[in-house]
């Protein structure tokens, strides 16, 4: 990894598949950023041009090309890798900034310590339908709102503490944000809402497999709670799962991909090791899905008590340093 002279402010990551003409729409707000921003494009294996397409009309983006397709959470991963930059944002390959100073001023959200990632707002647009996500009125008080969890493509991270951390776990796709989450939180580390411009999403532009997102998310979820929840509430969460997943392939007529899911991710539990969160910990992400976000204040308590562990402590001396 070669850091250029002219530091960037930020890094923004594409993760990106035979969407070639959506990915030019993502690439040309990123360079229309008030920040002084470094790209990196990372190719999952595209078969339509994508990567002769940045190559050509966007030389001076980092593109990295994977041969074949590893799925998103694998790409993210390679990517971050990548970044030199104290902060990575991640943007979907059809999606754009809305305005831009979206990075300039979620920049400013890092201002306290405990804040390991910032959620973006972001809007689904569909046709005539919208669809908000993420949206929180009072995201501009100085008792912040924080959030369970973000969007894997409206997102702003201090990259040392995902490093400190893992990365995301799990194959594919689906779950890993709120997996990832979960573990920031028990390292002492928040989701910060953003009051910022939104990025726009046009998920009906690209096509996607549905029975492939069902099956991952049937998979993912289930290895996570495997690996996080703790051990007196575990046999509960995972029977609940396992009952929302089927109720889910049932309303969508996608029993067998829940089911194929389900097979796959009891089938990980023996080679996924265990690391389960504390009980406040994990009560406090389940609070925050069900009641929506909690001022700071609410949460530093728990914080305190729970104290940062060792991976916790290396990021923040990290990102404070940097």
């Amino acid at each position: 990894m070669v850091v250029p002279e002219v530091q960037a402010e930020a890094t923004v990551l594409i993760t990106t598949k035979d969407r070639s003409e959506l990915l030019r729409d993502a690439i040309a707000s990123v360079y229309e950023q008030s920040a002084n921003v470094d790209l990196i494009v990372l190719d999952d294996g595209s078969t339509d041009g994508t990567s002769a397409l940045v190559r050509s009309e966007f030389p001076e983006a980092r593109l990295i090309r994977n041969a074949s397709a590893l799925g998103p959470i694998v790409a993210k991963n390679r990517g971050a890798s990548e970044v030199w930059t104290r902060i990575l944002f991640t943007l979907d390959d059809d999606a754009i900034f809305s305005q831009p100073d979206v990075v300039s001023r979620t920049l400013h959200h890092f201002d306290h310590p405990r804040v390991g990632a910032v959620a973006i707002p972001s809007l689904d647009i569909m046709g005539d339908k919208k669809k908000r996500l993420d949206f929180v009125d009072w995201a501009g008080d100085q008792d912040f709102p924080c959030l369970a969890t973000f969007r894997g493509g409206a997102n702003a991270m201090r990259i040392d503490l995902f490093r400190s951390l893992g990365g995301y776990g799990g194959v594919g796709r689906q779950g890993e944000e709120t997996s990832y989450c979960l573990r920031m939180l028990a390292a002492g580390y928040v989701v910060r809402a953003a009051d910022v411009p939104p990025i726009f999403h046009y998920p009906g532009r690209s096509s996607r497999n549905r029975d492939l997102i069902v099956r991952a998310g049937a998979r993912n979820n289930l290895l996570f709670a495997w690996e996080s929840v703790p051990r007196g509430q575990l046999v509960v969460r995972l029977a609940g799962m396992v009952y929302n997943q089927l109720r889910l392939g049932l309303r969508e007529r996608r029993v067998m991909p829940v089911l194929a899911g389900l097979v796959e991710g009891f089938g990980a539990f023996q080679r996924s090791g265990r690391r389960r969160v504390s009980p406040p910990v994990y009560k406090l992400q389940r609070e925050l899905i069900r009641a929506g976000p909690k001022p700071f204040s609410e949460l530093e308590p728990i914080l305190s008590k729970q104290g940062i562990g060792a991976a916790g402590r290396s990021g923040l001396t990290q990102v404070l340093s940097s």
